[in-house]
């Protein structure tokens, strides 16, 4: 029968079919791979081999069959495929290969296009909590591409890092022990995960109405607040440390400063949210040509002013919430970082009196 078949491609297709899964997904990471090498010699592939590259991982590596009737969910692979899966992939990835071709591989497997993305996501995801897990510093340098790619503010980049802070960083016992060499080994992912997990609880990117604000897990508050800080001798991401690479255009403070500043209105307070807050002052005021964008104080400042106006909160919380928002835009308007613009400035009026937050009124007036 195969003789019969003129088209290589479908030959190999019938061949894959006939094998058992996870072997085929071997065979299909093998052809993705002689496919990437073909690529880098030739240049970009074109639109219509990407095509058929994107429909052939739909298939063979995802089981995403083709010609699913409308209204009815795709077939996914069962949870022991899902685990044999992530062994592939994870066997493959941190093999002798050239780096920029496995990641080249990376990003086509996990490319955001073709029949059922959100679980290629949530495969992507589970991969890299297992690469957290065994330490596969390879896996996590790709992650780290393909969220700069995504953006940490993207749903995608959203939808891996609520993966990894349910599923792993607030399952593991002593978490932050285990991951606090994470931002020596592999800054780019470790940036690109703050600023994602970040954006999880501060939500930037939709309507500020914090009057139903939700802390981030304590174990969370802990683990970001040791990445910042650096491990004892290794590079600090506070202090832009050598081989940590910034997210572009922005501190990595950008998206967490509501935490501290939220955390004595919801009932949260300790010794983790003052270090994180000393830290977060400490990383902007380091952070040399990073900017906190605009857009961030002026959500932290709608956002504080909603949550005020939404409850009876005492003094003493009130003035530490006001106290650590003017440390903080301090900070961040401080020298030549930023300018605020008319709203900001008007928006900061409204707040109620404090001693802080009219230094910073008399500092940028």
């Amino acid at each position: 029968l195969l003789q019969e078949i003129s088209d290589p491609m479908e030959a190999l297709h019938a061949n894959l079919r006939k094998l058992e899964f996870p072997q085929s997904a071997e065979q299909a990471v093998n052809y993705i791979h002689t496919q990437c090498q073909k690529f880098s010699q030739s240049g970009v592939p074109s639109p219509q081999e990407l095509s058929s590259l994107i429909e052939f991982i739909d298939e063979f590596v995802f089981s995403a069959v083709r010609g699913v009737k409308p209204g009815k969910k795709a077939r996914r692979l069962t949870s022991i495929q899902q685990l044999q899966l992530i062994q592939v992939l994870s066997d493959y990835f941190t093999s002798e290969q050239d780096f920029n071709l496995l990641c080249s591989v990376f990003m086509i497997i996990f490319m955001v296009q073709g029949r059922d993305i959100e679980y290629k996501v949530s495969t992507l995801a589970r991969l890299l909590s297992f690469s957290l897990g065994v330490n596969a510093v390879a896996i996590l340098n790709f992650g780290g591409v393909w969220v700069t790619q995504q953006t940490p503010t993207s749903t995608h980049s959203l939808s891996v890092a609520r993966h990894l802070v349910q599923d792993y960083i607030c399952t593991q016992p002593q978490v932050c022990s285990a991951l606090k060499h994470l931002p020596a080994q592999s800054p780019l992912f470790t940036t690109n995960l703050i600023a994602a997990i970040g954006e999880l609880y501060s939500r930037v990117g939709e309507e500020p109405d914090y009057s139903g604000y939700r802390p981030p897990p304590g174990a969370v508050v802990e683990l970001v607040t040791v990445w910042l800080r650096g491990s004892e001798g290794g590079p600090q991401l506070s202090q832009g440390g050598q081989g940590v690479i910034p997210v572009p255009g922005t501190s990595p403070a950008a998206s967490l400063l509501s935490w501290t500043v939220m955390s004595s209105l919801v009932g949260e307070q300790g010794d983790t949210y003052s270090l994180l807050h000393h830290t977060l002052v400490e990383t902007i005021l380091g952070g040399e040509g990073e900017k906190v964008p605009l857009k961030y104080l002026t959500h932290l400042t709608e956002g504080l002013l909603a949550k005020l106006n939404s409850g009876s909160f005492s003094e003493e919380q009130t003035c530490q919430a006001l106290d650590r928002y003017g440390q903080l835009v301090t900070a961040a308007l401080g020298g030549s970082k930023a300018k605020p613009d008319k709203d900001l400035v008007m928006l900061i009026n409204q707040l109620p009196p404090n001693r802080l937050v009219h230094i910073v009124l008399s500092t940028i007036s």
